[in-house]
């Protein structure tokens, strides 16, 4: 940085040096001088809206876990909910960001809704996995520390994420179950309360 100070300082001088009769060396280095000086503060402004804009998301979002905690809601949920905003937040600064650098927006918006689009088809069965989690997150049919079965499986769960869930069987060993069996197969809970 201190090095790009010193070159846009001498500049000016270096050019003075070498100026022709007509001028035009001079006027071409000012025009140049001057792109680099919008451009640099343009750049710095930018990167303060980054540097600025993530360190507050991730205060927001640390303020929203808070919140969570003190609601007394459930940990999955909250894993859920907290990262779904500190996403949100983060795609806001990148796109204020890059809208500061003088990209256009609206079009990458658009490029990025289109690629989505496309990732989407080719993920078909992760998207009912995220669609399955997600439903499981808001249904909870069983919750961290339960004892269930499903299918074959049996265990206690151990965590609930949003494409897998995670359990461990009574021989201690490790399951990872996709979220859309739990959508397809009946489950039964060993843990839930006796009416």
């Amino acid at each position: 940085m201190k090095i790009f100070l010193l070159f846009l300082l001498w500049l000016p001088l270096i050019t003075l040096s070498n100026q022709n009769e007509s001028g035009s060396t001079y006027r071409e280095i000012s025009e140049v001088y001057n792109l680099l000086i919008s451009y640099g503060i343009r750049f710095i402004y930018a990167l303060m809206i980054l540097i600025l804009g993530t360190f507050i998301a991730k205060m927001i979002t640390k303020g929203f876990r808070r919140a969570l905690e003190k609601r007394k809601v459930e940990i999955t949920i909250a894993n859920f909910l907290s990262r779904l905003v500190q996403a949100l937040l983060l795609i806001f600064v990148v796109l204020a960001t890059l809208s500061k650098l003088g990209v256009q927006t609206a079009s990458l918006v658009a490029i990025l809704g289109a690629m989505s689009l496309a990732v989407g088809l080719s993920l078909k069965s992760s998207l009912s996995n995220l669609a399955s989690g997600l439903l499981l997150v808001v249904f909870r049919p069983f919750k961290i520390g339960d004892h269930i079965r499903i299918g074959s499986y049996e265990g206690t769960i151990d965590e609930i994420s949003l494409l897998f869930t995670e359990m461990v069987s009574p021989d201690n060993q490790q399951i990872t179950i996709p979220n859309s069996k739990f959508m397809s197969d009946a489950i039964i809970n060993h843990s839930s309360k006796e009416l």
